[in-house]
């Protein structure tokens, strides 16, 4: 399912910003930075998915085994909104080979969100498997 929400039709779910991020991101007067900015992806939403639960190429990963709670795809700018039922969330971005995913918790689960009973949860995602540091 894809949803195209706007922030006031959502009560309770996710809403963010999807970033692209390249090149030299080191600070420093003589680097060529080109920085970071809103891109469009698809963004796909499991139920809570530790890293022992997928198959993984490099830095993107080919499978998931969790259900599939929801999927949108972000504006120009990278913004998105979409409601969900309460719980613990996977999120990834469809990427050209794969999904992208860069964080996880102590526990093994791969960029964990918790959407609260009638909360909206922000969340930034940097998509920065192009980038140096």
């Amino acid at each position: 399912m894809i949803c195209c929400h706007t922030p006031a039709q959502v009560t309770q779910g996710l809403q963010g910003t999807v970033y692209w991020s390249e090149g030299n991101m080191m600070p420093g007067p003589e680097k060529s930075v080109q920085g970071k900015k809103g891109v469009e992806r698809e963004i796909y939403i499991y139920k809570a998915v530790k890293s022992t639960d997928t198959e993984r190429e490099g830095q993107l990963f080919s499978a998931v085994n969790s259900d599939l709670a929801g999927k949108i795809k972000t504006d120009d700018k990278g913004k998105f909104v979409i409601s969900l039922p309460p719980g613990k969330y996977s999120v990834f971005t469809k990427e050209e080979d794969g999904l992208f995913a860069s964080i996880f918790d102590g526990e093994g689960y791969i960029n964990p969100v918790v959407v609260k009973s009638n909360e909206v949860t922000e969340i930034t995602i940097d998509i920065n498997y192009k980038a140096a540091y």
